[in-house]
């Protein structure tokens, strides 16, 4: 028994030592004692793949790649101890959320967020680094009652510390007798190793490893009393081996490691082996001590990151004692296997440049280079998709030009997080194959999607959005198109609960208005409800069995919810449909996608699994359940293994065993990033672990230990390639913030001075040749770019025609590129329509509405969309802003109705006479708007008082107004148009063409002058004040008003009995405005306040002082109408008015208007010309964006009014 390290720096030959040792001994045979390899979990398949590579090895049932998780699987199953079923970690989420449940009363820290997501699984880390770190939960339950004994009772950390001994102790004795913690497991391979007969005399190689827990380290002492030998690789300067080093220098997590080994072997009586050292080259290395040759201390040398204490010399062949004291007292380092006088460069590095970075990265004072660095290159980037652009280019030159394969590459990214998205789209545009080596999480997964959907809809009565989530799923037999149908349908009618499981087809037909249904379905539209009802008979015919058998549980224990869960897939052969998903994607060479749905459902089988094990005798709710399933749900995660042998591997330092690769890409090297900033424990805090350790309970180290390790992070990530390296950082993020380089780059600046004044790349929109550009469909995106540039009066760069030709001489580039270069010649234009269209749309005779007319002005291609086209946004079922206004203008109109068939005369009444008749309206009308919508839910109840509200404020305007003036409404809610009680406007067209308006005017009042001639105004309700402007009338965008202004008087007497003059066109706004105060106001005084700001109306009335008293007899005080007289009883210069013959000429200038925009619309112009005022376009509200795909970078312009 024995302990060997073989220690060398990075790219020293330290695993090949492994590899070449384990090769060496299954060349004498199977037989033997076994070969075992450890290396950590994540570097498992890469390892097992180079020790097959080993010439002459073929396959081997004595050599094995092991982690530690595995090791612990194979001690176990020979050696006993897993008789009891292991409660996996997922499990044990799980445990402590129902743990969490149930002592919710007694929490002290966690007691207001026991059910927030996320938490249990961070106890269940947290329990399982206690348990890692071999403390117990006597040992928190001794460190809360220590703080609590020093007066520290109320602190947050002895709260958490009270939390967490009860929980852990809970689960202990939960766990007890029944099932094993995995955290566990290596410390019952620690206890249980030395019955295991394969490690008996075996030989052990653990590589790979910076350091170990306490339960690995229990595992290796076991292992150094068990097995032949132990050899421990450690990336460690050998100058370190001797005497101490601070915790700041470069290798100290590594010197660390070596010591507690030592220490451990001591402990154990084990013999250490003098080590296997692969010495730095170029160096002479003889160790002289502290008091025996002269020297103050050990000189380091450079770059050695070993501090000043004392350093190993070795000269040729030379193999110098260790001498006295220190870590490597009395041993005699071996020069590596095989190797002969040490070379010049460390076996890995290729590159001399290399080789210097690998040496001097962290020594003091800085060594430059004294060549040309050839082969390492430091890029500036303008923000990270220019950064990923250009690494993808050097990329494709490499493989192109420098007979890289994709596998000699790799991408090193400290913050893959951020890349992720970015990587994805420009490595598959520059037809780059790549690897991203990370754990996936599966709470997106359909199947997981599907499980939560399902246990939602039953809880939460068949609401919308889970129903909806479970069918795009895709694992219901229902396909995308009825799904489409089925959503469309439900929006609509608001369908929940009951809806979808009565026995009644379907038959909701949506109202159109108050009091309104639409036109009688026609054929097309039963055919569509029948294709809805089939489509929810699929749907319910597929859950129906899930939600009888929850029907009415309100507890049940965890193995009934599970199986009923398991049924369901079994009903739904969801197994079977993931199957197809994979052979589908592997018929379309998606690798990545055919490995994932088989785990992700072995996965969920392994969560049902450990929760019916662990869970299944427990009794919950469905909802406690179903929170118990997603914390399992939310933790599990799958591994990928790469698809294809030739692909860029991309990962991040601190994950990824990247092997050793030809070249590295480290993208994002920015400050903060490169190290990254350590992330705060979700359980304890840097200050909770110091605390902690005065309490004795020493767990993994805390920030200030991370950021010091983080140096041996970066030293690996930059010395992981043989011949080059790259190193880019961008400027600024996506959103424009700056950003700056990691402290790295100004060492990597000064070790290599000629790489300092090297460019940058810049947005992506232009690159320096062919050669470099990232593939055919960018080269193809950075073309159009330029040729628009052209096109917009840029003279196009030749080098860029060149591109052009160059795209289009062969046929495969034409035709990858193609599609971007037809578009190119596309404009976003939209020639008008002929005749014989423009009649198959809009009929023979033609018809329009003051707002269809309104909407052309706005623009000619949104008139076509909706009137041509006839496209409508989807109908849902909920109060919105239209719907609102339909409502408001329906209880306005019964208002005044209600007035009328009464006799009254608002001004006569009182207020609350009035605001109880509003409310009566109100009350009236909400069962009839949408199917009863208000009264659906409380909230709409709620908006159905506030609607009182205004209806009531509404009513105190008309009456104020009646009050104080003479005008009376004649009409209101008033149809004109064929066929109705007043006869459409008829506009002249030319050619003798004729065109009758149709519509409703909200109301027309009406009083008699002293002249004894009528007059009339015409209102129009609107939800928040409005203004009429001539010159909106002038350009078509306010018609409204003029017209129906002037329809009135054409058709007066029909309302008055004789001809009447034109006297106002008014908004009144309908709402209900909040009032600003420092106190409640006095309500006389709010009421007051409120009609000064809503009683005033809006618009254009005629200059006569006359008819202004005749609309409000106090205009000359607070007016209710938008003038104001003088003492002298003329009309104020502010006065919104017009005089008779302006009010003619206004009238018929919007008459002359209108005609003129039905010829537009009868001669089919739909071009793509929205309105543009100042700031207001038409384009704000629109809802056909997508379908006009209006772009002022496509040429496309605003038309200015």
């Amino acid at each position: 028994m024995s302990l060997r390290f073989i220690v060398g720096r990075a790219g020293s030959g330290k695993t090949r030592a492994c590899l070449e040792e384990i090769t060496t001994q299954l060349r004498s045979g199977e037989d033997g004692p076994a070969l075992i390899l450890l290396v950590p979990e994540q570097a498992t398949f890469q390892t097992e793949l180079a020790l097959l590579r080993q010439p002459g090895i073929t396959g081997s049932a004595r050599a094995q790649v092991l982690s530690f998780r595995r090791l612990a699987f194979r001690v176990l199953k020979e050696a006993g101890g897993a008789t009891r079923p292991p409660l996996g970690e997922l499990a044990r989420a799980m445990l402590i959320r129902t743990l969490l449940e149930r002592h919710a009363g007694e929490l002290q820290a966690f007691s207001q967020l026991a059910g927030r997501v996320g938490l249990a699984s961070s106890l269940a880390r947290g329990i399982g680094e206690l348990k890692t770190y071999c403390l117990g939960p006597e040992a928190v339950a001794a460190a809360h009652g220590a703080l609590a004994a020093q007066g520290e009772g109320d602190s947050p950390l002895t709260r958490k510390l009270h939390d967490v001994a009860l929980l852990y102790r809970d689960m202990e004795e939960y766990l007890a007798g029944r099932y094993t913690d995995p955290d566990d497991y290596l410390t019952l391979v620690g206890q249980r190793l030395a019955a295991a007969g394969f490690l008996q005399r075996a030989s052990l190689w653990v590589d790979g490893f910076t350091g170990f827990t306490p339960q690995e380290m229990a595992v290796l002492t076991a292992c150094l009393r068990t097995a032949g030998r132990v050899t421990v690789t450690l990336c460690l300067d050998p100058g370190c081996l001797a005497g101490e080093i601070g915790e700041t220098e470069v290798f100290y997590p590594v010197w660390d490691t070596y010591r507690s080994l030592r220490e451990l072997a001591a402990a154990a009586g084990v013999a250490v082996e003098p080590p296997l050292v692969f010495p730095a080259p170029g160096r002479t290395m003889v160790r002289e001590a502290i008091g025996t040759s002269g020297h103050p201390g050990r000189q380091g040398g450079a770059g050695s990151g070993c501090g000043p204490e004392g350093v190993w010399r070795v000269s040729g062949m030379e193999n110098t004692e260790a001498g006295v004291g220190g870590a490597g007292a009395g041993l005699k380092p071996e020069v590596g296997v095989g190797r002969g006088a040490m070379a010049a460069v460390l076996p890995r590095y290729v590159n001399p440049a290399l080789a210097h970075l690998e040496r001097e990265l962290f020594s003091r004072p800085v060594k430059a280079y004294a060549g040309q660095a050839e082969g390492l290159r430091l890029l500036a980037a303008a923000n990270p998709r220019a950064e990923v652009e250009a690494a993808a280019g050097e990329m494709r030159r490499l493989a192109r030009e420098e007979g890289y394969r994709w596998r000699d590459m790799a991408l090193i990214l400290p913050d893959l997080e951020a890349y992720r998205s970015l990587l994805a789209t420009v490595l598959a545009d520059a037809a780059i194959p790549f690897f991203i080596d990370e754990k996936t999480p599966v709470l997106h997964h359909p199947l997981v999607d599907l499980l939560q959907g399902c246990l939602e809809i039953v809880s939460g009565n068949w609401a919308y959005e889970p129903v909806f989530r479970v069918l795009k799923t895709d694992l219901l037999p229902v396909d995308r198109e009825e799904v489409d149908l089925l959503e469309n349908y439900v929006l609509a009618h608001g369908i929940r609960g009951a809806g979808w499981l009565g026995q009644e087809p379907w038959s909701f037909r949506r109202q159109f208005t108050l009091g309104e249904e639409e036109e009688p379905a026609g054929e097309a539209a039963v055919d569509c409800l029948e294709q809805v009802e089939a489509a929810r008979q699929k749907v319910v015919i597929s859950l129906r069995g899930f939600g009888e058998a929850l029907a009415g549980v309100e507890r049940a224990s965890g193995y009934f919810f599970t199986q009923v869960l398991y049924r369901l897939l079994e009903d739904l052969h969801v197994a079977d449909t993931l199957q197809r998903w994979q052979e589908e994607a592997m018929a379309t060479g998606d690798m990545l996608a055919a490995r994932e749905h088989v785990p992700v459902w072995n996965g969920v089988m392994e969560v049902m699994d450990q929760l019916v094990a662990g869970l299944g005798a427990e009794e919950y709710t469905l909802k406690e359940y179903a929170e118990v399933l997603y914390s399992g749900l939310e933790d599990l995660q799958f591994g990928r293994i790469p698809p294809g042998l030739d692909q860029v591997i991309v990962g991040s330092p601190e994950r990824s065993r990247l092997p050793e690769v030809r070249a590295a890409f480290i993208l994002g090297a920015n400050e903060g990033a490169f190290p990254a900033r350590p992330a705060e424990n979700a359980l304890f805090s840097d200050a909770d672990r110091e605390a902690l350790e005065a309490q004795g309970l020493v767990l993994a180290p805390g920030s200030r230990r991370w950021l010091f390790a983080q140096q041996f992070s970066i030293y690996q990530a930059l010395t992981r390639a043989r011949e080059y390296l790259w190193v880019s950082w961008p400027l600024a993020d996506s959103e424009g913030r700056a950003l700056s380089p990691a402290p790295v780059v100004s060492q990597l600046r000064r070790l290599f001075p000629g790489l300092a004044g090297k460019g940058g790349a810049g947005d992506g929109g232009e690159l320096g040749e062919v050669g470099l550009l990232p593939g055919v469909p960018r080269v193809a995106g950075l073309l159009a770019q330029q040729l628009r540039l052209a096109r917009r009066s840029r003279e196009l760069d030749p080098w860029w025609r060149n591109v052009y030709h160059w795209l289009v001489a062969d046929a495969g580039r034409r035709q990858a590129a193609g599609r971007v270069i037809v578009g190119l010649a596309r404009v976003n234009a939209e020639k008008d329509l002929p005749a014989e269209v423009v009649a198959g749309l809009y009929g023979t005779r033609f018809g329009s509405s003051t707002s269809r007319l309104e909407l052309f002005a706005a623009c000619p291609f949104a008139h076509f969309a909706a009137y041509g086209l006839k496209l409508n946004e989807r109908p849902v079922y909920k109060v919105d802003a239209p719907g609102l206004g339909i409502f408001l203008h329906a209880a306005m109109k019964l208002v005044v109705t209600r007035l009328q068939e009464a006799g009254l005369d608002p001004g006569e009444m009182e207020a609350e006479a009035a605001f109880s008749l509003a409310a009566g309206v109100v009350d009236e009308l909400a069962p009839q708007l949408q199917d009863e919508i208000l009264l659906s839910s409380a909230r709409y109840e709620y908006l159905a008082l506030i609607l009182k509200g205004i209806v009531g404020q509404a009513m105190a305007v008309l009456r104020e107004h009646a009050r104080r003036g003479k005008f009376r409404p004649v009409a209101v809610e008033a149809r004109f148009g064929p066929g109705e009680k007043l006869s459409g406007l008829e506009l002249e067209l030319d050619g003798g063409r004729r065109v009758v308006l149709r519509g409703q005017i909200d109301r027309i009042d009406a009083a008699r002058g002293r002249d004894g001639r009528h007059y009339l105004r015409v209102v129009d309700y609107k939800s928040r004040p409005r203004d009429l402007k001539v010159r909106d009338v002038e350009s078509g965008l306010s018609l409204q008003l003029p017209l129906y202004l002037a329809l009135a008087c054409r058709r007066s007497r029909g309302l008055v009995g004789e001809e009447a003059e034109p006297a106002g066109l008014l908004y009144s706004a309908v709402h209900n405005p909040l009032l600003r105060a420092e106190v409640p106001p006095d309500p006389q005084v709010a009421e007051a306040e409120r009609l000064a700001e809503v009683g005033r109306m809006q618009g254009l009335v005629l200059a006569d002082p006359e008819i202004v008293r005749l609309m409000d007899e106090q205009a000359a005080g607070a007016p209710l109408v938008p003038v104001r007289l003088k003492q002298d009883g003329n009309l104020a210069k502010s006065s919104r008015a017009l005089t008779p013959e302006e009010m003619q000429d206004l009238l018929q200038r919007a008459v002359d208007r209108a005609a003129a925009l039905a010829a537009e619309i009868l001669a089919g112009e739909v071009a793509i010309a929205p309105y543009r005022r100042g700031q207001e376009t038409a384009c704000r509200y629109c809802a056909y964006h997508p379908v006009c795909q209006f772009d002022l970078l496509a040429g496309n312009a605003y038309r200015r009014v």
